[in-house]
């Protein structure tokens, strides 16, 4: 599947966090605008409930990666922490800011909790109690419920959330520009997904073609989406590696 040469691409996370995908989509000849349907507010790192072993701290975003307290403190109290974090986003941002992570994955929240539980064979199935900062909107996901049922089978798991999000002031006005001309869609969160349909006016232009990290991201999409819309792209690996290299459509 592929879109006129002509389209825009609308990146909807926030601008820090869509730089990369701007930098691919640059090199490849794309065109982009940053137009972030979500915004995120940090709450204070939580009390995590004192429990027996090693604690692993699993960061799926870079959100909750950027909610760390500043220095080593949450590294310091009993055992020394381990850290797992989805791939590549996160671990990047993580080791750029000279957090060592033991286990990475991609494949989104279950994709690392699968490769955690790897690791917890491997090392002889220790003792382990499971750290999960998250968002206000992270908790009702599908994606990261199954984490946790996959989690729950390596020791004791803890969520809290460390951000909320919401709509930015002015999304309609924001967008309206780009929605007369060709353009695409990504989104990584069904947050953005409710924000972006909130924000549209009805009857307006629709996308050449819209792609979703995330499986709660994609259902979202497909169930708001207004008819003769195009159905949602699931990526795998990321947004932007799926926009440039799209999957043919099966006969």
């Amino acid at each position: 599947m592929t879109a006129p040469v002509d389209t825009t691409w609308l990146l909807t996370r926030e601008a820090e966090d869509a730089v990369a995908e701007a930098e691919v989509l640059t090199r490849h000849g794309l065109k982009w605008a940053s137009v972030p349907c979500i915004e995120c507010v940090t709450r204070p790192w939580p009390t995590w409930p004192h429990r027996e072993g090693t604690p692993v701290l699993f960061l799926t975003s870079r959100r909750a990666a950027a909610a760390l307290p500043h220095g080593q403190e949450w590294r310091r109290s009993g055992p020394k922490a381990l850290i797992a974090s989805t791939a590549p986003g996160t671990k990047e941002w993580l080791e750029a800011h000279g957090h060592h992570v033991d286990v990475s994955a991609t494949g989104g929240a279950e994709g690392l909790a699968r490769a955690l539980a790897l690791e917890w064979q491997a090392r002889g199935q220790p003792e382990w109690h499971l750290r999960y900062p998250t968002s206000d909107a992270g908790l009702q996901a599908p994606e990261q419920a199954n984490a946790v049922a996959i989690l729950k089978t390596l020791g004791p798991v803890d969520r809290a959330v460390v951000y909320e999000t919401k709509p930015p002031a002015g999304l309609e006005e924001r967008l309206e520009p780009h929605l007369s001309r060709p353009y695409g869609l990504s989104f990584s969160s069904p947050s953005a997904v409710k924000a972006f349909f909130a924000a549209v006016r009805r009857g307006v232009r629709a996308p050449e073609r819209v792609v979703c990290f995330g499986g709660s991201t994609a259902r979202t999409w497909d169930v708001g989406r207004p008819e003769g819309w195009p159905p949602a792209e699931l990526a795998e690996l990321s947004a932007v590696d799926t926009i440039v290299h799209p999957k043919e459509k099966t006969p």
